[in-house]
């Protein structure tokens, strides 16, 4: 996707995404959620109209 980071951009700031806390339920994917932000910031959409395979 063009709005998402590379496995190389991803390396370099993994250590910024935390670990996932547990709460009864599968932690959601970091870097989904991350490039999920990236998405809406760079395209002004609302975050119900992000394309199913981020949510």
């Amino acid at each position: 996707m063009r709005h998402s980071l590379t496995d190389e951009q991803r390396d370099f700031i993994q250590d910024v995404f935390p670990e996932p806390l547990v709460t009864g339920r599968p932690p959601a994917d970091p870097r989904k959620m991350f490039d999920a932000i990236l998405w809406l910031n760079n395209t002004g959409a609302k975050w119900r109209d992000l394309p199913a395979e981020v949510k």
